[in-house]
């Protein structure tokens, strides 16, 4: 239990902490670096989740059951968004104009809202480590660069809202709390058994995928129009394929 704690505070936290140091010290300059990040992490998930998650979770029951989990994994994680964007007016804060009250509010708004985004990435993490301990870690670096972005967004309202550096930096990481409590609750789910483990991983594959195609490969596309995103892509599944067969 501790292991997932401390890795989902590193996913969570540290991934969106760091972040918004970035976006602190960096701004836009650290843009186009970020989108191939981006571009590399979501190959890799798709790698991951394909060939490891989805095959696992066959074995434990059968096609049915995972189909049907990873649809509800899908599902689950979309409903959440789209509430997080309503009820936030998420869309909203990217266009709001240069007022430093609004931006700060902004920025505020921002902060519950990816908060909220990041319970879901915890369940992924716990369910993992509830399988295998290997792939709990691999998973946590991996959302922990997806969150470097996310990290980055909410840090730069903060401070053209006034706010100091600091205080943006640690309020940014705080978004990131609700990764480890949805770390501990995917934990329990997966270790009540073999079925509660196929559900947990078909779950954590329907939520990756859905990041991957919903945020991180259009994140790395609005970040730079570069063509070495769709390479940056293959090489992530390919090194995804590495990891697979190597443990």
């Amino acid at each position: 239990m501790l292991e997932i704690i401390l890795n989902t505070f590193l996913s969570g936290v540290v991934g969106t902490g760091l972040g918004g140091l970035i976006g602190v010290l960096f701004g836009k300059k650290s843009e186009k670096h970020m989108s191939i990040l981006l571009s590399f992490s979501g190959g890799i998930m798709l790698s991951v989740v394909c060939f490891d998650l989805i095959v696992e979770s066959i074995n434990l029951s059968n096609i049915l059951y995972t189909a049907i989990f990873s649809v509800v994994g899908v599902i689950i994680i979309m409903l959440i968004n789209t509430v997080v964007d309503k009820y936030f007016k998420f869309n909203e804060v990217k266009e709001l104009s240069i007022n430093k009250y609004r931006l700060l509010k902004s920025g505020l708004i921002m902060v519950m809202a990816i908060g909220i985004h990041n319970f879901p990435e915890g369940l992924a993490v716990g369910s993992s480590f509830s399988y295998d301990t290997k792939m709990g870690l691999f998973l946590s670096l991996l959302i922990a660069f997806h969150n470097l972005p996310e990290g980055m967004a909410i840090s730069a309202p903060l401070v053209g809202g006034e706010m100091s550096k600091v205080k943006a930096v640690m309020l940014t990481a705080l978004s990131g709390v609700p990764t480890i409590i949805g770390g501990v609750i995917g934990h329990f789910i997966g270790s009540a058994s073999n079925i509660g483990v196929a559900f947990s991983l078909a779950f954590a594959s329907g939520a990756m995928l859905y990041v991957v195609f919903y945020e991180i490969i259009p994140q790395s596309l609005l970040m730079s129009k570069s063509n070495l995103n769709s390479l940056f892509i293959l090489i992530g599944m390919l090194v995804g394929l590495i990891f697979i067969s190597g443990y």
